[in-house]
C-alpha cells in the first residue's frame, strides 16, 4: 500500500497532534506514568481544530490495535517518539494542512488502486480468451464443489470440467 508514502523513501506519514507529543514525551523524560488516554490524545489528531499543530510520524513503524493493547500505554508512547524520529526535520503542520495531505495521499493510492484492477482484469479477460480456445488441450478441473441444497455442507464433493459444469446446469 502505497497511500501516505513519501516519494522516493519508505515512510509512510501520519500527523500527531504536537501538544499531546510534547506532554507524552515530558513524561516519559520524567519516568511519569503514562496512561492510555495520553497516547489517545496523540492519535486524535485529525479531530482536533484546524489551527492545531501536527508533527509527522511514520506510522509504519506504530503497533496495530491490537499489538498497542498487549504492549502497554509507556511502551506504545515510546514508538510514537521513536516514530517520530525518522521524519523530526518536517516542519509542524496545522491540522487542516494535515488532513489535507492525507486526502490527497489516499487519493492518489485510490487511483494506483484503480489502475492496478484494470490491469488484474485485463489479465482475467486474457486468461477466460485463453480457456475458450478449444485447441484440443485438457481442460482444467474447476474447484467448484457441487452442493445438494444451498448453505449445507457438500456430502460428496464432485469436480466437474467446465463443460460438464454447463452440461450439468442446463439439465437442472
Amino acid at each position: 500500500d502505497s497511500s501516505n508514502k513519501e516519494p522516493g523513501n519508505n515512510i509512510k506519514l501520519w500527523f500527531m497532534l504536537q501538544s499531546a507529543f510534547v506532554a507524552v514525551s515530558k513524561k516519559l523524560q520524567d519516568n511519569s506514568d503514562i496512561t492510555v488516554e495520553d497516547v489517545a490524545s496523540m492519535m486524535q489528531g485529525t479531530k482536533a481544530p484546524d489551527d492545531e499543530m501536527m508533527l509527522a510520524l511514520d506510522v509504519q513503524l506504530l503497533p496495530d490495535a491490537a499489538e498497542r493493547e498487549r504492549l502497554g500505554p509507556k511502551c506504545v508512547a515510546e514508538l510514537f517518539v521513536e516514530a517520530h524520529e525518522p521524519v523530526r526535520e518536517r516542519a509542524a503542520v496545522t491540522v487542516a494542512e494535515a488532513r489535507k495531505y492525507l486526502v490527497i495521499q489516499a487519493q492518489a493510492a485510490e487511483k494506483e488502486w484503480d489502475e492496478d484492477e484494470e490491469w488484474y482484469e485485463g489479465q482475467e479477460e486474457e486468461e477466460a480468451c485463453a480457456d475458450d480456445d478449444d485447441s484440443g488441450g485438457e481442460d482444467p478441473i474447476a474447484k467448484k464443489p457441487r452442493m445438494e441444497e444451498e448453505g449445507e455442507a457438500p456430502k460428496k464433493v464432485i469436480l466437474l470440467r467446465p463443460k460438464e459444469q454447463a452440461q450439468q446446469k442446463a439439465s437442472e
